[in-house]
């Protein structure tokens, strides 16, 4: 990471995670998170490796609002991956078209929406 994050970048992200193991369960295995640093009970810490973040389970999920997109090879076989993990799919695999690839999202088991994208 930089010395020093520029004005304007995110610089870390929070999702809902009322079912904190399983939410640590789910992201661990279909991304790669490591979600090992604790703030307490209810806050753990996840990085990537790009981009840090928290699963909260004080804050509630929504399906509305904002929507974390995520990098992966093969949308089709991640969201195989998500329904055996216990998410679902809310929208199928979609070209974006002029070749910014595909898109698809999905529900968490705790019930946030989040995208997936390829390119």
């Amino acid at each position: 990471m930089a010395d020093k994050l520029k004005l304007g970048m995110i610089c870390h992200i929070e999702i809902p995670a009322p079912n904190l193991k399983k939410a640590k369960s789910f992201y661990s295995k279909l991304f790669g998170w490591d979600c090992s640093r604790a703030m307490g009970p209810t806050y753990c810490f996840w990085n990537d490796g790009h981009v840090g973040g928290a699963l909260d389970a004080d804050a509630k999920p929504s399906k509305a609002g904002t929507v974390l997109v995520i990098e992966v090879d093969d949308i089709d076989k991640k969201l195989a991956a998500i329904k055996k993990a216990g998410g679902k799919t809310v929208k199928p695999k979609t070209e974006i078209g002029g070749g910014h690839g595909h898109y698809a999202y999905f529900i968490d088991p705790n019930g946030n929406k989040l995208g997936l994208h390829s390119a």
